[in-house]
């Protein structure tokens, strides 16, 4: 689904003239004409902005303004995840993927991506691309260490490094997976094996570090920036 101006309940009871969000929800049982969801069995429903604007038009009450107050949200849901994408990617419950992402609780994790809805919508949506760094650099830790671990926060260069890979690739890869990194860096780039293991070419840091000082390549270099082995540079 492209971009597009996504608005709440509390945009079309502000459309409708009613008191508030809460009013807005139960009219939904009273018109066959009400705006279906674009993501629907979420506790807080978005909606077209131009389908809530045809049913605010058709039922209206007389006085409320015409042009609803509340910002509409100019999001692309492709690219968009709740809480349930956590809890599926680490094998976690839904009930704890809300404590690690919520600031206030006792297992709040740092690093958390911060949500891109505005602030209490009850079904917070983050960046797909921030919930996959978040989720990777979890699976990293706890390959590392025993047990339940706290991964590193995930920082804005890591981030930054990853989007770099994405934008030179021209697609979305995962940088913790081995064989899409043998894939890409040895398959699409062509580069050379340094070292290999009895699963192919080695990717292990030490291994790309080697590789990058032979024979360099933005992508390889924008990886080892991810993982944390060498510094970005400063323009």
């Amino acid at each position: 689904m492209a971009s597009r101006d996504l608005v709440g309940y509390d945009y079309i009871a502000a459309g409708l003239g009613l008191k508030g969000a809460q009013q807005a929800r139960e009219y939904r049982h009273r018109h066959d004409d009400y705006p279906k969801p674009v993501n629907p069995g979420q506790r807080s429903p978005l909606f077209r902005r131009v389908d809530a604007d045809r049913y605010i038009d058709a039922h209206r009450m007389a006085g409320a303004p015409e042009n609803p107050t509340p910002e509409p949200i100019k999001i692309d849901l492709t690219k968009l995840v709740d809480f349930s994408y956590f809890a599926d990617a680490l094998q976690i419950s839904l009930k704890t993927a809300y404590k690690y992402g919520t600031p206030t609780s006792g297992q709040y994790i740092p690093g958390f991506p911060d949500p891109v809805t505005p602030a209490g919508v009850r079904t917070p949506l983050f960046n797909k691309l921030e919930a996959d760094v978040f989720i990777a650099g979890r699976r990293a830790a706890a390959e590392n260490q025993k047990g339940r671990v706290r991964a590193a926060a995930i920082g804005t260069t890591a981030l930054a490094a990853a989007q770099e890979i994405y934008r030179l690739l021209g697609r979305e890869v995962n940088l913790e997976d081995r064989g899409q990194l043998q894939e890409v860096l040895f398959g699409d780039l062509g580069l050379p094996s340094t070292s290999s293991t009895s699963r192919g070419p080695s990717v292990a840091t030490a291994a790309l570090v080697k590789l990058q000082e032979t024979n360099p390549h933005p992508v390889l270099h924008q990886l080892l920036v991810y993982r944390g082995a060498i510094a970005p540079e400063v323009e």
